[in-house]
């Protein structure tokens, strides 16, 4: 399989007369940046309102928040390890996540 791919990224294209490698070099490697130093993690939003008790529930779990949130309507970020919560587009809690 290696040895067709390489043939692939070594032909000439017809129209172009220049292999797909050679575009790479000369287009694309200079605009390659190196990697973050952290990976990606997987991120997923919802919204909740905040309880009386200054508390939300996210995936049947209760966090707290600020009590000048109560009655508000937040906007939380869950991760496989962190809860944050935010209102008005500042962090306002973060918590590990308990389920």
């Amino acid at each position: 399989m290696g040895q067709l791919l390489d043939d692939l990224n070594n032909r000439p294209m017809r129209r172009i007369d220049k292999s797909r490698r050679q575009l790479f070099e000369e287009i694309e490697r200079a605009a390659l940046a190196p990697l973050p130093a952290t990976a990606f993690e997987y991120a997923e939003w919802k919204s909740a309102k905040v309880h009386p008790d200054y508390h939300v529930e996210v995936d049947k779990a209760f966090y707290s928040v600020p009590q000048g949130l109560i009655g508000r309507q937040v906007e939380v970020r869950l991760t496989s390890r962190i809860v944050e919560v935010f209102h008005d587009h500042k962090r306002v809690a973060s918590h590990r996540r308990t389920s």
